[in-house]
């Protein structure tokens, strides 16, 4: 068998760079033959069925471990509508359809353990010709001219997403009709072989089989209507092998572009660093490279008391970090991934041990004090907690010195700054009684003991810390960590995605990185399709100031990003629900490579019960139960648990954005707007954004932006 498996391998190297028809058509043939002869999956299933079983076969085998290129094998099926268009039209098909089915059929190998190193070879050096060589005009054209016409049949075909429904329905019905056809004709085989009234049941069932292709051409012509949803789906495929196959985010995020080893190599360990970059950088997967280099350098050593931590802001980060080590191949212990609280809480736990984190701290407070009549609770518990606490302010700033409250509802006079002093006396005295600490405080807390001690736990400190998503740390925290290494602060973050803080925490917190700063400005998450529509979003209003705007740069082409608009969250949720069945069913996505995006849990709720309705299963990702290995499960999210993270398919649906009054206008509707941006970067191929009629500002400049992609 391995003989002939060379043979017919060796008989497929000598069709490169010849007729891409045919090519195509020869290489599903060779799959076809392995599934069927030699994984003897019979051959009573069609290609795209053959496939998916080979892919739950592997599933079964591998149990819950990563496999890498798993996801060809849905769009090898997809693709095998391309072979039907050369047998029987004799259809003409692009170089770069050639090229993805190249890729995908090595991958296919792989997983099929067929090791003809030598033959695969032949179609690796191939690929590295063809991209030598490739008329970059044609395929620029090739991609262009569907993009275009994608947009042109949005522009004119605002339903076509309701239609699916009937046409996937009329479809099915087409398939049944020709199976019973194809009965009826064993039957009549087998009736000519018997004597008893056989003319009698021939024509009979030669009558039956003739309603039945009546029916079936009556139903081919009522599929004319659907031709130009046929036609969108069709370009929406094809757009995605481009994206998929030749820009896999598996195979990238295996190994670093020049780009970001140059930038791992000027990390020198001996000052506080700084890694910028906007969303889809990669900066995470730098920061854990230049920890992996610390290590293979024997910079630090794991195994002592003294190691090193990467710490970030929330429990699905770490998990997505862990997940980016192990795609990485990296030997990097999965302890010393932590969140930025649970390291605070731990080390200060050392010195403070009978105190408890308590969320509901400063509410309860409240209710012992006599409030003040210029602030409302909400209001109070913000200048308490997020300004003078968060920002480790002193009583000489805030009082003798009257310093600006940057992003605070209302300012205050002289007067009133010292009332409040006064009750955040009293605050901390309230916690340090009842050992009951709110998160801020216990930053806060934790800075103050190292001051007078030198350091939690005898002094001993970490040699480097590494901290992604740095914007995110208010100046109690980062101080916190400041505080507990002796080394620098290796650090990776975006301020055009700051989610909690419109200033940058470094200056309170004590660092200095002018001079320690790299940006990274190569995009390799996002199509351009996405930044163009996230960046002309921003352009609608300033999200962030001068500092940090720099120019990215994308190399991915994709299909245009989609805007659907609807009276009422009822019709939202359904044509949500229709855009998960086209991607599933139609583009061959796995639920695990889809997330809905929505901006508070009440949605989410809402989302979970009508996947329910629909019998697809979900996950929400910021659970102890997800898991980025997981399949099978669409993911669910807030818009502030994503981020960090990345999914092919990324279904933003807003409603509404719900406005925090304890803080200004400014402030709150800068960060919303960050909100906004940040979801949309989540996605790598598609980005479909769902919508409300409704008079919230941000949204009307999200529908304005998008559409002037779609119509200009």
């Amino acid at each position: 068998m391995i003989n002939e498996i060379e043979k017919k391998l060796r008989r497929l190297t000598n069709l490169l760079g010849t007729d891409e028809g045919f090519y195509i058509l020869a290489l599903h043939s060779f799959i076809e033959y392995y599934l069927r002869e030699v994984k003897y999956l019979g051959n009573e299933l069609s290609f795209a069925q053959l496939t998916w079983e080979f892919r739950n076969e592997l599933l079964d085998e591998y149990g819950d471990n990563f496999i890498e290129g798993l996801g060809s094998l849905g769009q090898l099926g997809k693709q095998h509508q391309l072979t039907n268009k050369v047998r029987h039209s004799f259809s003409e098909i692009d170089p770069e359809e050639a090229r993805a089915a190249t890729i995908m059929f090595i991958r296919f190998c792989r997983l099929a353990g067929i090791s003809s190193d030598r033959q695969l070879q032949l179609f690796n050096d191939h690929l590295k010709l063809w991209e030598q060589r490739e008329n970059k005009l044609e395929q620029s054209i090739i991609i262009s001219s569907l993009q275009n016409e994608l947009r042109e049949l949005k522009r004119t075909n605002k339903d076509l997403g309701s239609t699916l429904e009937g046409y996937r329905g009329l479809k099915a019905e087409i398939e049944v009709l020709r199976h019973e056809i194809a009965c009826k004709t064993l039957d009549i085989s087998s009736v000519k072989n018997t004597a008893a009234d056989r003319n009698g049941k021939i024509d009979s069932l030669r009558k039956d089989r003739f309603t039945l292709q009546q029916r079936i051409n009556s139903l081919v012509g009522e599929k004319e209507s659907y031709l130009k949803l046929q036609t969108y789906i069709d370009h929406l495929g094809r757009l995605t092998i481009y994206t998929r196959s030749r820009f896999d985010y598996e195979r990238l995020i295996a190994r670093l572009s020049p780009e970001q080893e140059d930038l791992v190599e000027t990390i020198k360990f001996d000052r506080d660093y700084l890694i910028r970059g906007s969303a889809g950088t990669g900066k995470s997967l730098v920061l854990i490279s230049a920890m992996q280099r610390a290590l293979s350098q024997g910079r630090l050593d794991f195994f002592t008391e003294n190691p090193v931590l990467f710490i970030t802001f929330t429990n699905t980060l770490v998990k997505y970090n862990k997940y980016t080590a192990m795609l990485m191949r990296m030997k990097i212990p999965p302890a010393l991934f932590t969140t930025v609280d649970t390291l605070i809480y731990k080390r200060l736990k050392n010195v403070d041990t009978d105190f408890v984190y308590d969320f509901s701290i400063a509410e309860t407070f409240l209710q012992t004090i006599s409030q003040p009549v210029f602030l409302t609770g909400p209001e109070l518990i913000a200048e308490l907690e997020e300004y003078l606490l968060g920002r480790l302010i002193v009583r000489e700033e805030y009082i003798d010195r009257h310093i600006p409250r940057e992003g605070m509802h209302l300012p205050l006079n002289h007067n009133q700054r010292t009332a409040v002093w006064m009750i955040r006396d009293q605050y901390i005295k309230y916690m340090l009684k009842f050992r009951r600490y709110s998160v801020n405080y216990g930053r806060y807390r934790l800075v103050e003991l190292m001051k007078k001690s030198g350091g939690p736990g005898n002094g001993r400190r970490l040699q480097t810390i590494f901290i992604d998503e740095v914007q995110d740390l208010n100046p109690a925290a980062l101080t916190a960590v400041k505080s507990l290494t002796s080394g620098p602060l290796i650090m990776a973050g975006d301020f055009q995605q700051s989610l909690y803080m419109t200033c940058s925490p470094f200056a309170r917190a004590g660092i200095d990185v002018r001079g320690a700063t790299r940006i990274l400005k190569t995009n390799f998450r996002n199509t351009r399709q996405i930044i163009e529509a996230a960046e002309a979003f921003r352009k609608y209003r300033k999200i962030t100031g001068s500092a940090d705007e720099y120019q990215v740069i994308s190399f991915r082409e994709g299909p245009p990003v989609e805007l659907f608009t609807e009276n009422n969250v009822n019709d939202l949720l359904n044509n949500l629900a229709m855009r998960i069945s086209l991607f599933t069913e139609e583009l061959g996505y796995d639920p695990e490579n889809i997330c809905i995006l929505s901006p508070s849990n009440i949605f989410i709720d809402e989302l979970a019960t009508l996947l329910t309705q629909k019998g697809l299963p979900s996950i929400r990702v910021h659970t102890d139960k997800f898991d980025f290995t997981a399949r099978g499960r669409i993911n669910l999210s807030t818009l502030h648990s994503c981020k960090g993270l990345d999914f092919p398919v990324v279904l933003l649906m807003l409603p509404e954005l719900t406005r925090r009054i304890q803080f200004s206008d400014e402030q709150t509707e800068h960060l919303l707007r960050n909100l906004v941006y940040t979801g949309m970067t989540r996605a790598m191929d598609h980005l479909n954004i769902f919508i409300t009629q409704t008079n919230d500002p941000i949204i009307i400049e999200l529908h304005k932006a998008v559409n002037s992609l779609l119509f200009n």
